[in-house]
């Protein structure tokens, strides 16, 4: 994520100050803090989806970016033919083998176990 907690605690006092400077005008002292509070939590958690959201923008501007100067292409041609660099290495499909020789282990009882248990629902 982009930036830290403390983005998020100032983002969250900010929104504390604000409150209770705006709450003091018309109401007592202990009812604008519960609110200004109350607003630091708000504040507090409403920062985490905007910092999420400020991080993947960035990111992909960054990565577009990143690519287009790799492959040594504009992001934007004006031709409107993309260019694209050819691949180093040939595809080459999944290999299951691995995960064939990996047999699970199963105690029988257990198994006994789990279907007397789904049988009986």
């Amino acid at each position: 994520m982009w930036g830290t907690i403390w983005l998020n605690t100032g983002i969250g006092f900010l929104g504390f100050v604000m409150t209770l400077a705006t709450a003091l005008a018309g109401n007592i002292w202990l009812v604008s803090l519960e609110r200004a509070f109350t607003a630091f939590i708000l504040f507090f958690l409403a920062a985490f989806p905007l910092r999420w959201l400020l991080a993947r923008v960035m990111d992909t501007s960054e990565a577009a970016a990143g690519k287009a100067a790799a492959d040594g292409t504009d992001a934007s041609p004006e031709s409107g033919e993309q260019q694209t660099a050819p691949d180093d290495e040939p595809f080459m499909p999944l290999n299951t083998n691995q995960i064939d020789r990996i047999a699970p282990v199963q105690d029988p009882s257990v198994v006994a176990d789990v279907v007397r248990r789904l049988t009986d629902e």
